[in-house]
């Protein structure tokens, strides 16, 4: 009996500890039923919100549709507007060239200017990269032969040297410009300038000839020409306006052999000289100096010169391809006004830059035959290489003369 109780009670035991697993897994069964239940709720949530989205989401591409339309029927207006303002434009253009042509504006047909040089390459002027061409002074003066480029070489080292410790100071009151410049470049590159001198000289004027440096300055073309064995009269401001600056270089041109005198003394009217007393006269970057009227000083030379003698003139050419470039885009080709506005009376500055075709009028209005010109550069010596723009531009020159720097004529006294 003891024993089937015993039995009982473990069966008892056993069926507890079941029922307690049951109630366990009741409990679970109970809260996954009720996460399930909170779940399904969340997932009709859910589809509720995306069926928002996708109401949202209707409406916007309706929005979106209709802005296309008004996007695309504005961009198609615009596009009609600018081809029908082309269309008016082209037909209001399409006489434009030839106007120019006729009125003269545009230089003549094919984009040049009135006398002849392209607008393309003068304003916009390009070379390869790679190119360049040296320059050299004294190559081009030794071309010159051995008897023109000798005086030339030993007068001009002397005068630079003369250069060293003067106070110039003197002359930058009746010309500002002046002020702090150095001279020894534009004395160097000028060697250039005296060597056509020198050869005009031994081409059209008698060994020999008495020759007068109107306007000699620094001496740089009187002391050489001396040296060259001409009998050379040299006159400026010596002892007037320019105080005393040109003394050192006053001493190498007497001793040169030439004989030195002051303008204020002889008169810018050269009446201080007998009528036909020289062989030849020389003007040399001087006539822009003139004020008012360059005609009494040619009618004076006229005078002073003898039958047959011989003028050389030369002087800077406003036509020059980088006056043409300054002034296009739209800088003055004059020094800066300040320094004519400040100067003392009179000023020496430049009055009147020329074209080629106005001093050949004059020459020949004031009585001269004209027997040689020329028209090359000087400044460009100031680069040993020309590259790009001023590459280009130099060869452009070379094709075009009217665009060098300088203007240069022989003429005759009949």
């Amino acid at each position: 009996m003891a024993e089937a109780v015993a039995a009982l009670e473990q069966q008892t035991r056993q069926a507890n500890e079941r029922l307690q697993v049951l109630d366990t897994l009741v409990g679970g069964f109970q809260r996954i039923d009720a996460s399930v239940v909170h779940l399904g709720a969340n997932i009709v949530d859910l589809v509720g919100g995306f069926q928002r989205v996708d109401a949202s989401l209707n409406a916007v591409g309706e929005r979106v549709s209709a802005v296309d339309l008004s996007v695309g029927q504005g961009v198609q207006m615009a596009l009609q507007t600018i081809w029908e303002a082309k269309a008016a434009l082209s037909a209001e253009l399409k006489d434009l060239p030839q106007l120019l042509v006729d009125s003269g504006v545009g230089g003549g047909a094919g984009g040049v200017t009135a006398d002849g040089v392209p607008i393309g390459p003068l304003l916009s002027p390009n070379a390869p990269r790679a190119d360049f061409e040296a320059t050299n002074v004294d190559r081009d003066v030794e071309a010159f032969g051995k008897d023109i480029s000798a005086p030339i070489q030993s007068a001009t080292k002397e005068i630079i040297a003369a250069l060293e410790g003067v106070d110039f100071s003197p002359m930058a009151r009746n010309s500002p410009e002046l002020k702090g410049i150095d001279w020894a470049p534009y004395i160097e590159f000028s060697k250039i300038r005296v060597a056509h001198t020198l050869k005009a000289l031994k081409a059209h004027a008698p060994s020999k000839a008495r020759v007068l440096d109107f306007g000699s300055y620094f001496g740089n073309f009187a002391t050489p020409i001396a040296r060259a064995g001409y009998k050379v009269d040299a006159l400026d401001s010596y002892k007037g306006p320019f105080g005393g600056a040109l003394a050192p270089f006053v001493a190498l041109m007497e001793g040169a052999g030439a004989r030195v005198q002051d303008v204020g003394e002889i008169g810018y009217d050269l009446a201080g000289y007998e009528p036909e007393t020289f062989d030849v006269v020389m003007l040399m970057s001087a006539i822009e100096h003139i004020p008012h009227t360059p005609r009494h000083t040619l009618e004076a030379i006229h005078r002073v010169l003898k039958k047959g003698g011989v003028f050389i003139l030369d002087t800077p050419n406003l036509g020059y391809a980088y006056n043409r470039r300054r002034f296009a885009s739209g800088q003055s080709v004059w020094p800066p006004i300040e320094h004519q506005y400040e100067t003392e009376l009179p000023f020496f500055g430049h009055h009147r830059e020329f074209m080629p075709g106005e001093v050949r009028w004059m020459l020949d209005r004031a009585g001269f035959t004209l027997l040689d010109e020329a028209m090359f550069n000087y400044s460009f010596y100031g680069m040993p290489e020309l590259r790009g723009e001023h590459l280009a531009l130099w060869r452009l020159m070379q094709e075009h003369a009217q665009l060098r720097e300088l203007i240069f004529f022989v003429s005759r006294k009949p």
